[in-house]
């Protein structure tokens, strides 16, 4: 079953301002190496040889310097480029040319290293358009309220996703069509699980998006259109394709029971998006979609609790007497320390310089980044070629490329970045 992989990477990352003020989100550093290469390596490890990137047209010549001198992986990469504006679904749409078969299609910003074979195992058995990934969040401690944002419904096996709704839609209250709850008797309404922007989409998934062009966003208009399309009643068939897997969209309700799963396989009368679930103590799987994301995304890696084949901390550079690097943390190449500095729980880029009596706490400092003596850094991103003069401490605070903070600033829940 030929699946050709597509990275999405030409979003804007306006929720993770200010890091992406002046960097590509693509481009941002997660765990000192830029956040595409997570992906592409992990495609890489899944046995595939070559992947599909699309990115916009203002960060086309950034991320193609990249592709292009720095990175080292195996994998073949084509890089197409699409409009600044356009919508995910259109974006994927740029890369049919490129793609053989069904296509494997992941957001730039998900980090995980969950087994791709199991997602195209389930598509092919269930004989899916869509294969969508899902991930169980932990449970709250004790004493916290649960907190969810989106309500998924799935069938009473939770092998088939049925449809997806916004808490913030929701307003308490959670609408279902007649005809969804005709076609399943019983169904799973699921608050613990996430869609982490994973899918496997059959091959004919093109022709609807050039027939249907009003399908621009793949998350919020081609998936919500496939997942209706499983259980109402329609007069406009599927477009034409050249795969005998394609489905006619002229569905009959009946009150018959769900079929079994082998008769699913061979059943083209309906559209089917299967569903794979990875459990809350599976493998890692994060979006480093905002900035408390992308904060835990490298502190993770960092403890070695997530991708462990990225490797520890680099031993080059001078280090000052009773300077300590955690084990939970990860150093690049070249970091230089005055004394009586402490690292805990973080990751520090290459060639930064750190004065005497640094603290450093769950925090991101990026490459090339002066820190003063004193300074104390706590739950911070700090973006490359920054500088923090002595005596200052930060808490909860994102400082963007080559911005200054002053010497003994005291700063809380604050976001520094250059004007332009």
């Amino acid at each position: 079953m030929d699946i050709t992989p597509v990275i999405l990477a030409g979003g804007h990352g306006d929720r993770l301002q200010p890091l992406t003020k002046r960097t590509p989100k693509a481009l941002l550093a997660v765990a000192n190496r830029p956040l595409i290469a997570l992906p592409l390596g992990h495609l890489e490890r899944c046995g595939f040889r070559s992947a599909v990137v699309v990115t916009v047209e203002s960060q086309a010549a950034q991320l193609k310097q990249f592709l292009d001198e720095k990175h080292g992986g195996a994998i073949l990469v084509d890089l197409v480029v699409v409009p600044d504006d356009a919508g995910t679904a259109v974006a994927l749409l740029a890369a049919k040319p490129k793609v053989r078969g069904d296509v494997l299609v992941m957001s730039v910003d998900l980090i995980t290293d969950v087994p791709l074979q199991k997602l195209a195992d389930t598509h092919h058995l269930r004989g899916a358009a869509a294969t969508v990934l899902l991930k169980e969040r932990a449970a709250p401690r004790e004493g916290k309220p649960p907190k969810w944002e989106e309500a998924l419904v799935l069938d009473a096996t939770k092998e088939q996703l049925l449809y997806m709704a916004a808490a913030t839609d929701c307003d308490g209250h959670l609408a279902l069509r007649n005809s969804l709850l005709l076609a399943h008797g019983h169904v799973a309404i699921c608050t613990t699980l996430t869609d982490v922007h994973c899918y496997i989409l059959a091959r004919w998934v093109f022709d609807l998006l050039e027939q249907r062009l009003e399908l621009s966003n793949l998350r919020y208009e081609l998936l919500p259109f496939l997942l209706r399309h499983q259980y109402i009643r329609t007069r406009q068939p599927l477009p034409e394709s050249s795969h005998a897997e394609a489905l006619d969209m002229n569905l009959s309700i009946s009150g018959q029971d769900q079929p079994a799963r082998h008769e699913l396989a061979i059943d083209h009368t309906r559209i089917h998006c299967a569903v794979v679930i990875e459990p809350a103590a599976g493998a890692f799987c994060v979006r480093a979609n905002n900035v408390a994301h992308f904060l835990e995304a490298n502190l993770e890696i960092a403890k070695g609790i997530a991708l462990p084949w990225l490797g520890a901390a680099d031993d080059r550079g001078e280090l000052g007497g009773k300077t300590g690097f955690g084990q939970d943390c990860m150093r690049g190449q070249g970091v230089e320390s005055g004394a009586q500095t402490t690292v805990k729980r973080s990751v520090v880029g290459s060639h930064c310089r750190l004065g005497s009596g640094v603290r450093i706490a769950n925090s991101v400092v990026m490459d090339h980044v002066t820190l003063g003596d004193k300074v104390s850094l706590s739950n911070c991103i700090v973006c490359s070629n920054a500088e923090v003069h002595e005596g200052a401490t930060l808490v909860n605070c994102q400082v963007g490329d080559a911005c200054t903070v002053d010497a003994n600033a005291q700063l809380k829940n604050a976001a520094i970045a250059q004007n332009e």
